[in-house]
């Protein structure tokens, strides 16, 4: 056979409950939703000086969160039930998760609470900043104290998606131990539909138009799109629907991009925190997410166009380095496009300057942050939380990266 026949072949024969396998596609989407986050920070300058086509573009590129949560919702659930039978489901868990995480995480974190803001309290700079306002950060309930503004525009303001996808991991696992698939997806769309029904609440309308993140930062408000992923997972492991499958992702995608652009026209922006976009906009970026995963799945390792475009070696090197840049790249961005702007007169070149130089370097320290500090660690993983026989898990190497923002 052919190797374009083996991967059409591959992509047709649905795995066997209990077995998984990486899925190259899913690398490419984490690329994308990694680039749309740059692109959103290095570019937020010229899109919030500019009306156009463009500046609309850069404005959407937040949606790459959401992105990452469903392919986190995705991932991290088919893990969970396709391992509930190991005898050690929540060390394992736990441990490879803490592994993937928490040392970046912490180093960062610790990095800005001791060494930048004492010396940029000595320069008097970020002087209304102080350690005392990173106690939510040490137990990733961050969001929770972000959507009120602390600290929200900060080198650590970015922090508040990661808490989402912690506080999902610890609750998830236990109900996915304990209780049947099917009932599982019903939770999950319950938890959509009470996410939606809360956002379009005047009470919580009300306090978002003075908390402008409350919509856009809190749990309760923002699990819909880890459920959109966790119940494409529970779908996927019903191999007699993968047609099924297909026409609910081009149905997701169709639908998500009619609503967004309804609530773009009721409000012509498509501002995170404006609220026609935090109401049902959330929703038709998380349904777009969804429809993409879905079409992914669909073509996987088949020589379609969109397979072989999320196959790419750019579009998975991004993916397989996301959570680093992601978490290095904040930081970058409340400085650099200012900084080329002044340096550069033309608005249009200094945007393509500062967000090439952007992703760049959050590439370059990406990189250099794998190689040295998180592969070491990472090598851990099987070695004292290593998965039974039967469970055909990747191992943690260079093309293993994460569920979310994060490796398996």
């Amino acid at each position: 056979a052919t190797a374009a026949n083996r991967y059409t072949t591959q992509a047709m024969t649905p795995l066997p409950h209990g077995k998984r396998t990486h899925i190259p596609e899913m690398d490419g989407v984490r690329g994308i939703a990694v680039l749309l986050v740059m692109v959103y920070h290095f570019g937020l300058l010229y899109a919030s000086t500019h009306r156009n086509l463009l500046a609309s573009a850069i404005s959407l590129g937040w949606s790459g969160v959401d992105l990452f949560f469903v392919l986190s919702g995705f991932l991290i659930t088919t893990i969970l039930v396709e391992t509930r039978s190991d005898p050690h489901f929540f060390r394992n868990f736990y441990l490879r998760r803490g592994l993937r995480i928490l040392p970046l995480y912490y180093a960062y974190v610790l990095f800005f609470a001791f060494a930048f803001l004492p010396v940029a309290h000595h320069f008097k700079k970020f002087t209304a900043f102080h350690v005392g306002q990173l106690s939510l950060y040490w137990v990733h309930l961050s969001n929770w104290s972000s959507a009120w503004g602390v600290l929200e525009n900060s080198p650590v303001g970015h922090m508040w998606s990661l808490a989402i996808e912690e506080q999902f991991y610890f609750f998830w696992p236990l109900l996915v131990f304990v209780l049947p698939e099917g009932i599982l997806l019903l939770i999950c769309l319950a938890l959509s539909a009470a996410a939606i029904r809360l956002r379009l609440s005047p009470a919580m309308q009300a306090i978002h138009l003075v908390h402008t993140n409350f919509l856009y930062r809190l749990t309760p408000f923002r699990i819909e799109s880890i459920s959109y992923g966790a119940i494409i997972a529970l779908l996927n492991r019903q191999s007699q629907r993968r047609d099924v499958r297909s026409l609910i992702g081009w149905a997701c995608l169709i639908s998500g991009l009619g609503l967004l652009w309804h609530q773009w026209s009721a409000g012509h922006t498509f501002d995170d925190r404006s609220l026609n976009i935090a109401t049902l906009g959330y929703t038709a970026v998380g349904l777009c997410a969804a429809g993409i995963i879905l079409v992914a799945l669909r073509y996987q390792g088949s020589t379609a166009f969109y397979a072989r475009l999320l196959r790419s070696s750019v579009l998975r090197a991004f993916g397989k380095y996301s959570y680093a840049m992601y978490i290095f790249h904040f930081a970058l961005s409340q400085y650099m496009g200012g900084a080329v702007a002044r340096f550069i007169g033309n608005p249009l070149m200094a945007l393509i300057v500062s967000c090439s130089l952007g992703v760049g370097l959050c590439f370059v320290l990406a990189k250099v942050s794998w190689k040295y500090f998180e592969s070491p660690i990472l090598a851990l993983k099987d070695r004292i939380a290593g998965y039974r026989k039967a469970v055909d898990f990747e191992a943690p190497t260079e093309e293993s990266p994460a569920p979310g923002l994060a490796s398996v």
